[in-house]
């Protein structure tokens, strides 16, 4: 309720400390009426009262044998789990749970409650370059996001796919981890959602899988590793449409990176 006041786009809760709540990376202590600081318990419970998927629940119970266990198994489970849950009337959530020396940790990321229209993002029109894209008339090519955690890449993909399913009636395909936005707003197109560690085991499984599908669009979430970048190049230069992210500074830099590669 205070990160919803405050109009915040992250919420810190780690155990024993008091929550924060900030927008981007400002950040500032919730000292809302009922606020505490957490036990490992609060946490705990806070898990697994927004896990609605058997999947992440799993995940969750195999960090907890991990850390309970007799230590045999601590080289094959990594303490951290990510997931995604809905509050209605506050909105959706991205969370990021970890285990470190102070103990849980949660880093949680609101998103929209809806798909924001190309209107409502794009007010000044930078996105003309690729209204054809946009349009459903060019139907090949690489198009990537690039910029600081929380600038809003994976919102504007949302709001571009939304628009392109409306225009074509092809199928779109897209690999998240975890998977934030739900295109539940009526299409031409088919848009099938699959999350990495879910329904496949990576980005370049989703890749190769989707070669498979006869794709008109193919989304991946952030690709980090060079054999995911390569296989995502290679897959636009068949002549899909391709849509990612990379965590890098400017336009720049990104070209700079793939050519490295």
């Amino acid at each position: 309720h205070a990160a919803k006041e405050y109009e915040a786009t992250d919420l810190y809760i780690l155990e024993g400390r008091l929550p924060r709540i900030g927008r981007l990376k400002d950040y500032i202590p919730a000292h809302s009426e009922g606020s505490i600081e957490p036990s490992r318990g609060d946490i705990e419970q806070f898990i697994l009262d927004t896990i609605y998927d058997d999947f992440a629940l799993e995940g969750y119970l195999r960090i907890k044998h991990n850390k309970d266990g007799d230590g045999k198994n601590n080289k094959e489970v990594q303490n951290n789990l990510d997931y995604a849950f809905s509050i209605k009337g506050y909105g959706r959530y991205r969370v990021s749970a970890t285990v470190s020396e102070e103990g849980w940790g949660l880093s949680i990321r609101k998103l929209p409650y809806y798909i924001p229209s190309i209107a409502e993002i794009d007010k000044k029109d930078f996105l003309r370059g690729i209204k054809q894209v946009l349009e459903g008339k060019e139907t090949s090519g690489l198009i990537i996001h690039t910029g600081a955690t929380g600038s809003g890449k994976s919102t504007l993909i949302a709001s571009e796919i939304d628009a392109i399913s409306k225009s074509i009636s092809g199928n779109i395909l897209t690999f998240e981890n975890p998977i934030e936005y739900k295109y539940e707003s009526p299409s031409k197109a088919l848009i099938r959602q699959y999350e990495v560690g879910r329904h496949i085991n990576s980005y370049t499984e989703g890749l190769r899988f989707a070669l498979r599908n006869n794709p008109s669009v193919v989304v991946l979430g952030e690709v980090r590793s060079h054999e995911e970048i390569k296989e995502m190049i290679d897959m636009a230069m068949r002549g899909h449409l391709i849509f990612s992210t990379m965590h890098t500074s400017n336009a720049l830099n990104t070209i700079r990176f793939l050519d490295s590669i």
